[in-house]
């Protein structure tokens, strides 16, 4: 949708065919994602050296990383404004509308391609085997650590959401047994308070897996294993379907494996529902 834009914008610059056309050209086909990445992050999914970016910039005539994010953002916002009033409100929808599903869908075929087969199956076996789950996360992370209790406690997996920045993790922590399972959820911009609590565990000698969206992420050097997936966003916004669809895929194969055990959790759990009148 702004391609077109962005790749005006830095043609209309001083020394533009000059400019790194790799970098370039992932600029103008995740211009949104890319104005909330920071620059460690950019050279990893660009696959360019940070020599590479710093040139490019220069090239370019900003300032630093934070300059040229400012520029590609302003591009977007100012092809937001520019439509008639009468017809605006639905442009601006469909604008945003394709977008958003760009991204999303890039994060879907990046979950397909690239997600960890093996560690996946690994963490399904640590569930399995662990006597608790303890999820652990905060802030973006909140929503997917409130799915993942909710869901593995639904098919008979013993689960404890724990947020880190809250008084839970602290009264709980003592409590927790030492063979449990933790889970470390968490996704750029990374909380402090996650990371001091994940190595408070780590500590402590827990067994720690984590998601995450980066390989150079804090949490996976505090963590037995990491399954890395994209959650691309647009600007201050937040992306789940990436892990969403992980824990969808890890208690569908916990099902296949375990199929006899969930069944009777599952018709366990809607037997208790019709009881209470649960549903309408």
């Amino acid at each position: 949708m702004y391609k077109q834009r962005i790749a005006r914008a830095f043609a209309g610059l001083p020394q533009a065919d000059r400019l790194n056309r790799q970098i370039l050209d992932y600029i103008i086909n995740n211009n949104s994602a890319m104005t909330y990445m920071g620059s460690e992050k950019f050279c990893y999914e660009c696959d360019c050296t940070d020599y590479q970016l710093e040139e490019f910039i220069r090239v370019a005539g900003f300032h630093d990383y934070s300059e040229m994010k400012a520029f590609v953002g302003q591009v977007i916002n100012s092809a937001d404004s520019e439509t008639n009033y009468d017809s605006s409100m639905e442009n601006m929808v469909e604008r945003v509308v394709e977008n958003l599903v760009s991204i999303e869908m890039g994060n879907m075929l990046d979950f397909k391609q690239n997600v960890d087969r093996k560690n996946v199956l690994r963490l399904v076996q640590d569930i399995i085997s662990a006597p608790e789950v303890i999820i652990l996360g905060t802030r973006a992370s909140e929503p997917v650590i409130s799915y993942a209790v909710y869901i593995l406690n639904k098919i008979g997996v013993r689960a404890t959401k724990l947020d880190s920045v809250n008084t839970n993790y602290f009264d709980h922590i003592n409590n927790i047994d030492r063979s449990a399972m933790v889970i470390a959820v968490g996704f750029a911009r990374y909380p402090k308070a996650t990371v001091v609590a994940v190595n408070n565990l780590k500590r402590k000698g827990f067994k720690i897996a984590s998601i995450t969206d980066f390989v150079r992420s804090p949490l996976v050097n505090l963590s037995e294993y990491s399954i890395i997936v994209k959650s691309s966003s647009r600007e201050f916004t937040d992306s789940y379907t990436s892990a969403m669809l992980l824990l969808n895929l890890i208690v569908v194969i916990i099902q296949k494996c375990n199929g006899e055990f969930v069944e009777k959790k599952l018709k366990e759990y809607d037997e208790n529902a019709f009881c209470m009148d649960y549903y309408i």
